[in-house]
């Protein structure tokens, strides 16, 4: 279900996937600027206050940038080489600040793969990859 704004409709479908999701991955795209990290801090601390028990994730592709150290749960997110080798520990995956595979992972294609639900939500109005839920507004 793709989504141009946020509507009464979206709220429902974005924690129906949340609740039924046994591993959540939270992610934001590949060279991540202030937009991109307060991103995946803000899903996180949602999801964890709302399903405290839930395996919840962070990972991200590149290295710790100090500037944003001081972000809540900054400590929480795991800085890897490619996201792609992760995607089989989780039933969910949350993509955020970007629409198109390619902007997560040097492979793209594991995305597309990938055996779970997928959830995007991003501002940049570009066309978007296929998602179970997008919101692109």
């Amino acid at each position: 279900m793709h989504y141009s704004e946020i509507t009464e409709k979206f709220a429902p479908a974005f924690f129906k996937l949340t609740s039924g999701a046994k591993s959540i991955c939270i992610t934001t795209h590949m060279s991540a600027d202030e937009d991109a990290i307060a991103s995946i801090l803000a899903a996180y601390r949602l999801l964890t206050d709302k399903y405290p028990g839930k395996n919840t994730q962070i990972i991200h592709i590149g290295e710790p940038n100090k500037r944003f150290q001081s972000f809540q749960n900054f400590d929480k997110i795991q800085f890897v080489q490619d996201l792609s080798n992760y995607l089989d520990k989780f039933d969910l995956l949350v993509l955020l600040d970007g629409s198109n595979y390619h902007r997560f992972t040097p492979k793209p294609e594991k995305i597309k793969e990938f055996q779970g639900k997928t959830i995007c939500i991003d501002h940049h109005s570009s066309p978007a990859d296929e998602f179970d839920i997008a919101l692109i507004a």
